[in-house]
């Protein structure tokens, strides 16, 4: 069957090269590739249109800019297999990447299959592994999101869109939220119910190029709380598809600890102003404020005194790291 693969592409014309040719030089072969380029203003776009040249599988999309979500979902509208895989153009794959995830889907009778992945930074150099990666396995919902919430390197493998292949069924009616960062995020737990059970493989397919202008490694910023509030949105979801009560109260607690690290960040980086700072003090004090009860003892006395007195929090926080 077609496999249909997603490269959003802008501005990254030192690295869209090796993205596409670990593409193109995948051991399976019949793929679409679609390629969208999202306003690129470094040339990215013209490489891009080579390969379309050199290769009947590429196709090349150019629009004006408005973010990975947009592109990720005009790839989706627009792709003809019966499986999807998305790869960033900043990142590469191993050359049986797609074979080993269709093969798993195979023989598990999954509707998705995941991989491991490799870190690197910008240059290319893999950073050391943190943690071991789990055994192959099949997960159901509750297993896989369990496994998400034991530890943040378990939880970018567990969410993220590109180390993965989906059955395009799985995309009817679900498409990634526009305008809002951590898009992954927002997306998967709709994905992983759909498709009531994931196969992995503890294999290394995807790397992973992290940059200085990721996200996640940049100063702190008010965009930041998208992600606190997709994992919001992915309780209230749990709730309203009937999820166990253990697997939503582990979420609950997570929600608590994630909530108040993302406010204290906000006040430490001083990036909100005075009527910011309110607002999203509010937004996270109304989300947490029924889950404190459910959490150990220290994180239970902790979120009482940031529910009752932030600045006293703030101060001792302050305190604490110096």
């Amino acid at each position: 069957p077609l496999i249909s693969i997603i490269v959003p592409v802008y501005n990254v014309k030192d690295y869209v090269e090796k993205c596409l040719d670990s593409i193109c030089g995948q051991s399976y072969t019949n793929l679409e590739i679609v390629v969208v380029d999202d306003g690129s203003t470094d040339g990215s776009g013209e490489l891009c249109d080579a390969y379309a040249l050199k290769d009947q599988r590429v196709k090349v999309i150019h629009r004006d800019n408005r973010g990975v979500s947009t592109v990720r979902n005009e790839g989706l509208d627009i792709a003809q297999g019966e499986y999807i895989g998305f790869v960033d153009a900043d990142d590469y794959i191993e050359k049986d990447m797609f074979q080993i995830l269709y093969d798993a889907i195979l023989q598990s009778d999954c509707m998705l299959s995941m991989c491991a992945y490799r870190i690197m930074d910008a240059n290319g150099k893999r950073f050391p592994k943190n943690i071991e990666n789990p055994k192959s396995q099949i997960y159901d919902v509750e297993k896989f999101f369990f496994t998400a919430i034991a530890d943040r390197m378990y939880y970018g493998m567990c969410v993220c869109a590109w180390n993965k292949l989906y059955k395009k069924s799985l995309f009817d009616g679900l498409r990634y939220p526009i305008e809002k960062l951590y898009e992954d995020n927002w997306m998967i737990h709709k994905l992983i119910y759909k498709a009531k059970s994931v196969v992995f493989i503890d294999k290394e397919l995807y790397y992973y190029r992290r940059t200085d202008n990721s996200i996640m490694h940049c100063a702190f910023s008010l965009k930041r709380f998208d992600n606190y509030f997709a994992q919001v949105d992915r309780i209230a979801f749990f709730e309203k598809n009937h999820a166990s009560r253990n697997l939503i109260d582990a979420w609950k607690v997570d929600c608590v600890k994630f909530g108040i690290s993302y406010w204290f960040q906000m006040k430490d980086s001083k990036c909100a102003t005075k009527e910011e700072e309110k607002e999203y003090y509010t937004a996270v004090k109304n989300s947490i404020q029924d889950f404190v009860k459910l959490c150990p003892i220290p994180l239970r006395m902790k979120g009482i005194i940031f529910l009752k007195m932030p600045h006293l929090f703030f101060l001792l926080h302050c305190a604490k790291q110096n």
